[in-house]
């Protein structure tokens, strides 16, 4: 459908950019063409990040009388599925992760203006300095109308490392929020008016619709770090670690042999395992 949001400013600072990561939760319903993101909409200075018809991604753009990006990643995004979508830049070099996980990468134009014109003689249509879920042409009719649902735009004004984006798509939370800049989560549920819960950036609902469906983040579940603890040892002597799930049952080794340094020692490697506490430990003399 021809569902439209805007922001009635710009991300970051309004300036220009070499590193900078976007990221974003999307759950597309379709994949009939290219699927708009969000963009810049400033004649021959916008950009947009986008999801193509073969579910490939593209960060493409306009630099003053040319266009930039190409299409990586195809295949990486499916239908019907909550999936977290993350370009990570670093002078002119796009990494993009889907669920944590980097799928390719991409030369864009460097740096890129955050700063768009608004109003503009030159393209009289805009409806205003950005767009989510479609692309805003300004001189043509819109197109690339996103079918789906968007959620939680977030901008750093650094690029983002690859273990903390896996930490951010399999965890919802980021390893420290140092350059966090917009955080634009699209969470109102009703009205026309959205916002940036970080800074005074706010934005429209045109013809877009809420919805309350939020994405279903993936936990890591936590493993137990446990070091057993065993006396009675001999100073000098090689042992080996074996573990079994039962007392009578068979015991299997588990990690390096290790040397006693005191009578009563600390296992000195961690046994990481959800289910410690049904394990039985033993030390076999080498």
């Amino acid at each position: 459908t021809d569902s439209k949001a805007v922001l009635d400013g710009t991300y970051l600072d309004a300036t220009t950019h070499s590193n900078y990561t976007f990221e974003v939760w999307i759950k597309p319903y379709s994949l009939p063409h290219g699927l708009c993101l969000f963009s810049k909409t400033e004649y021959w200075k916008g950009w947009d990040m986008t999801v193509l018809a073969d579910g490939g991604l593209i960060f493409e753009g306009s630099w003053p009388y040319f266009y930039w990006g190409s299409e990586t990643a195809a295949g990486s995004i499916t239908t019907n599925k909550w999936q977290h979508v993350c370009c990570a830049v670093t002078n002119g070099q796009a990494s993009f992760y889907v669920n944590g996980n980097l799928v390719g990468t991409e030369t864009v134009q460097n740096p890129i203006d955050f700063y768009a014109e608004y109003p503009s003689a030159s393209a009289p249509s805009l409806d205003a300095k950005m767009s989510i879920g479609y692309a805003d042409s300004g001189t043509t009719p819109d197109y690339n109308f996103f079918n789906g649902l968007i959620y939680g735009i977030k901008v750093w004004n650094r690029t983002l490392a690859a273990n903390e984006v896996y930490a951010i798509a399999t965890t919802g939370s980021p390893l420290t929020t140092n350059g966090l800049y917009n955080a634009v989560m699209l969470d109102e549920g009703s009205g026309t008016t959205i916002h940036d819960s970080l800074t005074s950036l706010t934005g429209r609902v045109l013809s877009a619709s809420w919805n309350t469906e939020t994405p279903n983040i993936p936990r890591i579940g936590l493993a137990y770090a446990v070091k057993p603890t065993f006396s009675f040892l001999t100073v000098g002597t090689n042992y080996q670690l074996q573990v079994s799930t039962s007392l009578t049952g068979t015991f299997t080794n588990y990690g390096s042999a290790f040397t006693a340094t005191n009578s009563n020692m600390v296992y000195p490697q961690y046994w990481d395992v959800a289910n410690w506490n049904q394990l039985f430990f033993r030390l076999q003399q080498q």
